[in-house]
């Protein structure tokens, strides 16, 4: 648990740390991931930031925002006599709920299909799917490329109604599934061939000597891939392609850490045998 100055110093860590991390648009958008922990930051009055052993804050501190500012509007009002007569911690609470009300909080996540090329006997469609699950949390976006069968017709409104009914439980499951699992997965019906997948993920953190180090996660499966190539020092065992196989796998993970400790990170990265990518955060 830290206490009030020592948190803000710590999300400030964590906001500096998603800037540094040069995310790009196959991660769900550090801006609002940003923006939701200023408002975990944002403490209720005579109250700390509970952390996770890795490093994020605690589930139930980035769950608060959203319940708390659900709660706001009502509380303000029940509030608003005691704090019209001046007592301090009414006046408190009220400050720390419009405060929090000013943020945008995350939202669960959505789903998004475009067309991409409509051919004589097929269509290429992109589906983008973020899955924000704040009760881990878990920060991920799934990109896919995707071809209809050859000979059926889709449009991007069929396409989606399919993506959200027929194949509703398949994408449920790509919160928890790596990569290259997940084609599989969506391929095992035959309704859909999957040319490209892409699952970027923000998280985990090691928290060293009490600040943050970030790390980011990028898996793209594809045939178009040269080679199988694996850079992760927190991947453990995970599936990759058989030597020969058509679908290649590529992994690799990034960090920012705090200027001072970019040394002591790449040493630690070079004991793992990784070469992941290191940039400092001030």
């Amino acid at each position: 648990m830290l206490e009030p100055v020592a948190a803000a110093a710590y999300i400030r860590d964590l906001r500096s740390g998603l800037r540094a991390l040069r995310l790009n648009r196959h991660y769900p958008p550090w801006r609002d991931v940003s923006e939701h922990l200023g408002g975990v930051g944002i403490l209720p009055p005579g109250e700390g930031l509970p952390l996770c052993p890795a490093g994020w804050p605690h589930p139930d501190a980035w769950l608060r925002v959203r319940i708390d500012q659900r709660l706001a509007p009502e509380l303000l009002d029940r509030l608003a006599g005691l704090e019209a007569a001046g007592d301090a911690p009414t006046i408190a609470k009220a400050d720390y709920l419009r405060a929090l009300s000013a943020v945008t909080a995350l939202q669960r996540g959505g789903l998004s299909v475009a067309l991409i090329e409509r051919q004589a006997r097929r269509a290429r469609f992109e589906v983008i799917i973020d899955r924000v699950e704040l009760s881990v949390p878990s920060l991920v976006r799934w990109t896919l490329r995707l071809c209809e069968p050859e000979g059926e017709s889709l449009t991007a409104d069929v396409l989606t109604a399919r993506a959200t009914e027929r194949f509703n439980r398949r994408l449920q499951a790509l919160t928890t599934q790596t990569a290259l699992t997940a084609v599989l997965l969506l391929e095992a019906g035959g309704e859909v061939e999957v040319e490209e997948l892409v699952r970027g993920e923000i998280g985990p953190i090691r928290r060293v000597d009490g600040r943050p180090w970030i790390s980011a996660v990028l898996s793209r499966v594809s045939r178009a891939l040269p080679e199988t190539s694996v850079d992760d020092p927190l991947s453990g065992e995970m599936p990759i392609p058989r030597a020969g196989a058509a679908l290649k796998l590529s992994h690799h993970r990034k960090w920012s850490v705090p200027r001072c400790d970019q040394a002591a990170a790449r040493a630690w990265l070079k004991a793992q045998g990784s070469r992941n990518l290191t940039y400092g955060y001030r």
